[in-house]
């Protein structure tokens, strides 16, 4: 799943699209390739037709994992975060594990107000590198804060947890820019993702339709990081 990793790197976006019809017009049963597509369709933000395409990949094959989670994701950036939550349940029997699923269960959860609810998916998304046992204890760390304050003290137990972790490096800077947004710290925010940006992570590709970074669109800063992007 590095399609928006591949246009990151060459920030050949108008390229793409045409790209992809050739393909699908060659073989326009090749699940794949309608993954792919709706994949480019999100970040550029024509969404309806990203869940046609992806809606179809489902359709040709229905027991693949990344095709479902997909679809799960495509639902939350449509902000049908009640779809969401329900297609990406569905995709845990596929691998209860996987950390994309994880990811956007807990963002769609947390955009529906569900924040205990969530808790689990948050340690599984962000911690995924981590035993069973580590995740437990974590687990029952973010659960205390949320206890003692709240969801305030479930992010910021989990953006400490995570600042003093020593794996998932690759994932940390995006979801630390994900905790910072939605403690209102732009500042802060606007530091990890330009991190995530050096490390040309997918994530920034979806900015402009991440309901987590709706409260940034306002400010200068995500304009320019959407023009360094290339979206």
């Amino acid at each position: 799943m590095q399609v928006g990793h591949r246009w990151l790197r060459n920030q050949k976006w108008d390229e793409v699209e045409s790209d992809y019809k050739r393909g699908l017009g060659l073989n326009p049963n090749y699940a794949t390739g309608h993954q792919w597509y709706s994949e480019y369709l999100v970040p550029v933000g024509r969404l309806e037709e990203a869940q046609k395409e992806i809606g179809r990949a489902q359709e040709l094959d229905p027991l693949s994992l990344v095709i479902n989670v997909r679809a799960g994701m495509t639902s939350y950036f449509s902000r049908q975060f009640a779809l969401s939550e329900k297609q990406l349940k569905d995709a845990l029997q596929f691998d209860p594990g996987f950390i994309l699923t994880n990811i956007f269960l807990f963002n769609s959860m947390y955009q529906q107000g569900k924040f205990q609810e969530s808790i689990p998916h948050l340690v599984n998304g962000c911690f995924n590198s981590y035993s069973q046992q580590e995740r437990s204890k974590f687990e029952s760390d973010i659960r205390a804060a949320y206890s003692a304050r709240g969801t305030k003290g479930m992010l910021e137990k989990t953006r400490d947890l995570l600042q003093a972790s020593t794996k998932g490096e690759y994932n940390r800077a995006h979801t630390l820019a994900i905790l910072f947004a939605c403690l209102g710290n732009r500042d802060e925010a606007f530091v990890w993702l330009n991190r995530s940006a050096d490390v040309k992570h997918p994530g920034v590709s979806t900015l402009r339709v991440d309901a987590m970074f709706d409260d940034m669109h306002s400010d200068p800063r995500f304009a320019e990081l959407l023009k360094r992007v290339g979206i």
